[in-house]
Order: C-alpha cells, then sequence, then structure tokens
C-alpha cells in the first residue's frame, strides 16, 4: 500500500499534486522507468471503481525468463459448441503434443447465473411498469414533473430511466403518493442489489476465462518459441454475427462466452513470437494429402477426406495446417474419433 502523486495542474510556479491511496498489484521491478501514468475511473453497476496503470520501460527489454527458445505450434482459434462445453482453440505443436482450450458446461453455468439475474431484473420492471401505468392512468393532482417525466413511461426499456424517477420522487413527495411510492422505492431497492449481483457475477466469469487463457498462453510460450494463427478479426466477426442466420439463438451468447480474441490476446502478449497465416482453406484442406475437403463445417466436426480417407477434428485439421505453414513436419498420428 502507498502513495501515488500525480501531478494535475499549476499554481502560478508551483504544481498542484492529487495524491491517491493505492495497493499494487505487483512491485515494479528494479531500474524500470516509468513512462507514462494513467488514472481511469470506470462504473462498475452502481458504484466507480479507480485504478492506476504504469506504463515502465527497461533498457534490457522485457523477457521471460520461461520463454522457449525452440519450437513452434499451430493455434486454430474460434469457438465450437461440444458436449463437454465450449472449444475455444485447438492446438498442435512441433514436438508431437496437441491440445484444446476448453471452456466447461460447469464455468458456463457463471455466464447463466447471470443472464437468469438479468432475466428476474426485466421480469419485475415489468411488473412495476404496467403497476406504475395503472395507478397514473385518470389520476387527478399530479404536480407538472410527474406528468411530464411518465409521459411515455409505457415505452421505457430502461431501469435505469425508472430508478432515477425513484430517486427523483423521494425528494418531492406529493399528497396521495404513499402506496405507489412504496412499492417503486421497494422495486428500485431491490433492483440495485440484483443489478450490483448480476455485474459482478458476469466479472467473475470473465476474471475466470481470462485467468483461463494466460495460463494455457504461459503454457505455450514455455513449449514453442512461434505461434503461427489465422489472420482472422473476431472483433469484426462477433460484431457482425447474426444469431437468426444459423437458427440458433445461442450462437452468439457462446461466441461471446468464448471471446475468442481475448485468447489471442493473451497468446500475444506471453512472450512468443507469432505469425499469421491467410486463413483460406485452414480447415478444408487435409493435412495429409493436401486435398480441399467440402463439407458443412458449421453441423460437423469430423469429416473424412475423399483423396486419402484419412478422418480428422477439423480444428485440429486446421491446426496442423498452421503449423504446417512454417515448414514444419508432421509427427503426430490424427486422434481418434471417440
Amino acid at each position: 500500500r502507498t502513495i501515488a502523486h500525480l501531478r494535475v495542474g499549476s499554481d502560478g510556479r508551483s504544481p498542484v499534486w492529487a495524491s491517491v491511496p493505492v495497493t499494487l498489484h505487483r512491485p515494479i521491478p528494479g531500474g524500470a522507468v516509468i513512462k507514462w501514468v494513467y488514472l481511469t475511473k470506470r462504473r462498475v453497476a452502481c458504484h466507480d471503481e479507480w485504478s492506476l496503470c504504469l506504463v515502465l520501460s527497461d533498457g534490457e527489454g522485457w523477457v521471460k525468463g520461461d520463454l522457449s527458445k525452440t519450437g513452434s505450434v499451430g493455434i486454430d482459434v474460434g469457438w465450437r459448441l461440444l458436449e463437454s462445453g465450449v472449444r475455444v482453440a485447438y492446438w498442435v505443436g512441433s514436438d508431437g503434443d496437441y491440445g484444446q482450450v476448453v471452456i466447461p458446461l460447469a464455468a458456463i453455468g457463471r455466464w447463466q447465473k447471470a443472464d437468469d439475474l438479468r432475466s428476474i431484473r426485466d421480469q419485475r420492471f415489468n411488473v412495476i411498469q404496467d403497476q406504475m401505468c395503472d395507478w397514473l392512468a385518470g389520476r387527478d393532482g399530479l404536480p407538472d414533473w410527474m406528468i411530464e417525466r411518465t409521459a411515455t413511461l409505457r415505452q421505457w426499456r430502461s431501469t435505469a430511466r425508472l430508478a432515477a424517477l425513484a430517486i427523483h420522487w423521494r425528494n418531492n413527495r406529493f399528497e396521495g403518493d404513499e402506496a405507489m411510492f412504496a412499492l417503486v422505492e421497494a422495486w428500485r431497492q431491490k433492483d440495485k442489489h440484483l443489478y450490483e449481483w448480476e455485474v459482478n457475477q458476469r466479472r467473475k466469469a470473465i476474471a475466470w476465462r481470462d485467468d483461463l487463457y494466460s495460463g494455457v498462453a504461459a503454457m505455450l510460450r514455455r513449449k514453442y518459441r512461434v505461434a503461427r494463427i489465422e489472420d482472422t478479426n473476431w472483433r469484426t466477426i462477433q460484431q457482425n454475427a447474426h444469431p437468426e442466420e444459423d437458427g440458433n439463438a445461442q450462437t452468439k451468447h457462446y461466441m461471446r462466452i468464448a471471446a475468442p480474441g481475448r485468447f489471442l490476446q493473451a497468446i500475444k502478449i506471453s512472450g512468443m513470437a507469432v505469425e499469421t497465416v491467410p486463413a483460406k482453406h485452414t480447415t478444408q484442406r487435409c493435412h495429409a494429402c493436401g486435398a480441399i475437403v467440402g463439407f458443412d463445417a458449421k453441423a460437423n466436426v469430423w469429416a473424412t477426406c475423399p483423396g486419402c480417407d484419412a478422418r480428422w477434428d477439423q480444428d485440429d485439421n486446421a491446426a496442423r495446417n498452421l503449423l504446417a505453414s512454417g515448414g514444419v513436419p508432421q509427427h503426430t498420428p490424427v486422434p481418434l474419433e471417440c
């Protein structure tokens, strides 16, 4: 625990400082130079969260002590719903090792809990909205501010808007409002509790996922020096995804949970040298004979090559093609279907 002093202005020639109590997440390495300091505020549910970010530099550079000096790995990144959970990536290394990154179904329940809380909040909002509209209908003697602020109440979709009305109402009570105000105020307090719960539940789920990705990236950097990935822009794909096109309302939901871009970010900052490979035909090209195999990649995980009769998991196949793009020979057999 320490105090950070940031210069925020000047009084003539005298500096004006902001003193901020902080808890350092990790000690500053000896010999490092502080290049930039960012003090940021982020809104988390109903409260503000402050953080201090230090950008450091070192004359000798930042090299992780456990970084491998040899080897390469092909990493096929995406998302796929399996019986065991959501597969985020599949990797094959030049040493013959291979594996996959899966968010298990039990962990997906972390996001489901947050979604359930959101659903409860929506239901409670609909109830109080109907009660409020019925109470306002035909009522005389309402103050002008109430009439103006609730003119479009039936079309509201924002819980925050109704909560703001409740707070204003609390400071501007009027005759005959006792019963309805009590209902709205009780709703507001309960909704605030559920909102905090929902946001923190989602944050814990994301933190768990990011920790999983960091652990996998650390394991791979200890085994391989070079990582080969597809030149895919996952941010654009996620923004343009339309669940209705696949006939599956959960498509975008699982993509958001997997967040392939976050896994790629963990790989890129792990210390490995990252090489991008054109994504065209990495999945359809058979790694055993080079033939282009036509099949429904969305519906089928496994495919059989008509050229050599090899049967492979398409993500494993893509990872092997990515690995081979650097001239790395294949040493491992195709995993058996189970």
